[in-house]
Order: structure tokens, then sequence, then C-alpha cells
């Protein structure tokens, strides 16, 4: 048993320098685009993980596997924005995850957006309303920014959404419309699809 806490507590500190909030499970983390053995094809597993902490280690990760074009950033030094509205324990287990981390170089900064000048400042964008009255106006000021919208809700994809974070049953599932994404000149890593539902023509395509 006592081999046992110490082998535990050496992963927990190798996750953590890996970027990973420290409150997620072994098994949430394993399954986040590292994504170790326990990976149970397109699910994470939170019953022993905050569910906010799984989006936001999705949302910081999604600014590590996701390639913009050079027109997205004014600089080399500019942050990667990661965005959140509408989701209060997201939004707070994201500014905890992000402390001291960089993506790609670039330090990350969190931002709760209120307008749509502010939406389309951000790189990474969660939408956390779940009705469509709210989604799709977001969606349609966004149009032609190279903003990676990410959201909550079963529709959506198929109001135009690029990434989907759905929770069912103590699980969060990830959905990913690579139409969408390569016609705002995004590039998601092959490490993001292999895990993910992928999304054509509303039609989900199960991931291998």
């Amino acid at each position: 048993m006592e081999n046992r806490a110490r082998t535990n507590e050496k992963i927990s500190r190798s996750t953590e320098r890996r970027g990973f909030p420290g409150g997620l499970s072994l098994c949430a983390v394993s399954c986040l685009v590292l994504f170790g053995a326990v990976l149970t094809r397109n699910t994470i597993q939170a019953q022993t993980a905050e569910v906010s902490q799984v989006k936001a280690a999705y949302l910081y990760n999604f600014a590590k596997f996701v390639e913009w074009p050079p027109d997205a950033f004014h600089s080399a030094d500019d942050p990667a924005i990661i965005c959140v509205i509408g989701d209060d324990r997201t939004s707070a287990a994201l500014e905890r995850a992000i402390v001291g981390k960089k993506a790609n170089g670039r330090r990350i900064e969190a931002m709760n957006p209120r307008s749509a000048n502010e939406f389309r400042t951000c790189n990474v964008l969660f939408i956390g309303f779940t009705d469509k009255g709210r989604i799709l106006p977001i969606l349609h000021s966004l149009a032609g920014s190279r903003v990676l919208t990410v959201g909550q809700a079963d529709l959506f994809l198929s109001l135009g959404g690029m990434v989907n974070l759905l929770q069912k049953d103590g699980t969060v599932t990830l959905e990913i419309d690579p139409k969408t994404t390569d016609s705002a000149g995004l590039k998601v890593s092959s490490r993001l699809l292999v895990v993910a539902r992928v999304v054509t023509n509303e039609r989900a395509v199960e991931g291998p």
C-alpha cells in the first residue's frame, strides 16, 4: 500500500509538470491529449474529478494542440487567450489551471469577454450557454474570425460551432467538426482527432 501511494504521488507530480490541473483524477488526466492507457474510446471519465476542471484542462490543451495561422497574432510575444462565457465554474477552474503555463511558447491568458468585439480577441472561446438563442448570435459575430469556438450543448456543432464538450452520465465527450476548423484556417492536431467523435455533415463518425 505504501509503495502504491508513492507511485501515485510520482504520477500526480508528473501530470502537473505536463500542465494539467492538480485536482484532476489520474483517469481524467491520462485521457487529456497526451492520452494514456486509460482512454476509453471517446470519453473522459469524470466520476472523481470536477467536470469544470476537465473542461478547463481541455481548453488549455486546445491552445497547445491547435495551430493558428500567423495573422491570428500580432507578434510572437502575443499571448494565447482562452475565453469563457456562460460558465463561471469552468472559468474559475481555467484561471487556476493556466497559472504559469505556456502553449507553443506563448503565455496563456484567461478572459471573460462581454461583447462581440471582445469575442474576436480570443483564440479559444468556450460558450457555456446551452440554448440556441444565446449561442447563435455569438457564432454569427465570429464569422470569418480565427477563433476556435467550443461549446457544451447537443446542438452546438449543428449551429456552426467547431468543438463540443458534451457532458453526459459523468463523462465529457469530445466532438470536433473539422470542416468548420479548416474553414477558419485552424489546424487541429491528430492527437485531438484520434480521441474525438469527428462530426461531418452533422453525422458523428467514431474514432478508432
